[in-house]
């Protein structure tokens, strides 16, 4: 029979002191506190993966992790479990995702079509293409992920393409 645990409260972690070596304050249900000597204090959940290997995910440092966040992401993570997820995989795979999103920028779309562009293009053309993609776009918004562009920021770029055209033409 598993042995009852006490919650740890706001009050018992802030006068928890470090020791000559690392030490756990148990939350319950696998969530517990890593102490270590240099006073530093992580939350951590040790849980079993569905294989049967033992497995921990790391959500932080306290005081940055609040006691009550990290009791919402042990509960997110057990709430995984039951669903046949291993958290941490997830959490990679979430991880992966993000990162590819960061990736995906407008530069690099407009990079990928000026290099299947150039071999079509004459000389004097080419030098024109790179001067107007870094004076309108790469300055603007190259470096934005695709998903995070916004309307008005597109617009704003068009507006400043026109406005350079309109003050070089000689009717203006």
């Amino acid at each position: 029979m598993p042995k009852l645990i006490a919650p740890l409260s706001e009050l018992k972690i802030r006068d928890t002191k470090p020791k000559d070596r690392p030490y756990k304050l148990f939350d319950g249900g696998g969530l517990y506190l890593d102490v270590m000597p240099s006073g530093s204090r992580i939350w951590r959940f040790k849980f079993r993966r569905l294989n049967g290997q033992e497995n921990q995910l790391t959500f932080g440092p306290y005081p940055e992790v609040t006691l009550q966040e990290a009791r919402n992401r042990h509960a997110e993570a057990r709430e995984l479990l039951r669903q046949g997820v291993d958290p941490a995989k997830h959490r990679d795979e979430a991880t992966q995702i993000l990162a590819q999103r960061a990736a995906n920028t407008f530069g690099k779309l407009v990079r990928e079509w000026y290099a299947n562009k150039a071999p079509t293009l004459s000389d004097s053309s080419d030098e024109n293409t790179i001067a107007r993609l870094e004076a309108d776009i790469f300055t603007l918004i190259c470096s934005l992920p695709i998903a995070e562009q916004r309307r008005r920021d597109l617009i704003a770029t068009l507006c400043k393409i026109e406005e350079r055209i309109l003050s070089r033409s000689p009717s203006a």
